[in-house]
């Protein structure tokens, strides 16, 4: 069987594939950079009321169709978690074209609206994921229908300022080395602090002026990259984000609605065999879609 021949390769590439490649060989001008442009920081103990925003989906592609469930979740954190809002909603697309980019962009639009509800609660609010992304949206073919919404939505959250999108992964390379700036500032940057902010235009049609800093909220946790608009300053930033509990470095409030609003994959049996669209299978090897 194949996966005789792919366990062989395991074995074979085991050291290799196992070697921490955390700390590859960067060049002096890269480490001087990094030291130069990353502030330490130490949290200071305010409270401010927190909300996070996240979404999921889920969907099920047929030859003649995609079902599809998302989700959305409002989460304010004080001295504890309570929530806000949630939304849900299932559908069908047919034919189903661009599928998976629809459902997400449905999915967006509900984390975009549940955030706006929430501004009133809030000092901050917290969005999982980039704002270029949810951009990146408004370009895509597929969702020419929704632009518009898409747009406002984000429009009228970053007219309010206290929006910071929170990402844990960046391909952004503006450092000109061959890994991301992410990576690097992860690899080089010492104890908890923030890189001093880099503004960017955004190409879109409100000509957006958008701050981004790297930021580790814990000693020995993961990088983070940050996105927001307004007059928070990197301090401002670090401050809010350092305000509720951390997991691993991690904002709580961001990784409990992140659990909230996931799909399991008993979540998934369990929508599937509700609709009637549990099939049983010739046999666990046969394809998914001859059904």
């Amino acid at each position: 069987m194949m996966l005789r021949k792919v366990l062989e390769k395991v074995v074979q590439s085991w050291t290799q594939m196992r070697t921490d490649p955390s700390a590859p060989p960067f060049p002096d001008d890269i480490r001087q950079t990094v030291l130069s442009q990353w502030r330490e920081m130490t949290p200071v103990g305010e409270a401010h009321r927190v909300v996070a925003v996240d979404g999921g989906m889920f969907l099920k592609e047929s030859r003649a169709g995609v079902i599809y469930a998302i989700d959305a979740e409002s989460l304010l954190y004080e001295s504890s978690p309570t929530i806000l809002l949630e939304e849900a909603d299932v559908g069908v697309l047919r034919p189903g074209i661009n599928g998976k980019d629809v459902v997400g962009g449905l999915m967006s639009l509900m984390e975009l609206r549940l955030a706006n509800l929430s501004m009133p609660q809030a000092d901050v609010i917290l969005m999982d994921g980039s704002l270029k992304a949810k951009l990146r949206l408004v370009k895509m073919e597929a969702l020419k229908d929704m632009r518009d919404p898409l747009l406002r939505s984000i429009e009228s959250l970053l007219k309010e300022g206290k929006v910071l999108w929170v990402s844990k992964r960046s391909r952004s390379a503006y450092l000109g080395a061959s890994y991301p700036d992410h990576y690097i500032f992860e690899c080089l940057a010492p104890g908890r602090g923030a890189s001093v902010p880099m503004r960017s235009r955004v190409k879109s049609p409100m000509q957006l002026g958008l701050m981004e800093s790297f930021m580790r909220l814990e000693i020995g946790g993961p990088m983070l990259k940050v996105e927001w608009s307004g007059n928070f300053t990197e301090e401002d930033v670090f401050r809010m984000l350092s305000s509720v509990p951390l997991i691993n470095g991690y904002p709580y409030p961001l990784l409990k609605v992140h659990f909230d609003v996931r799909f399991g994959a008993e979540d998934r049996e369990t929508i599937i065999s509700t609709l009637g669209l549990k099939v049983d299978k010739v046999a666990d090897w046969w394809p998914s879609q001859f059904y």
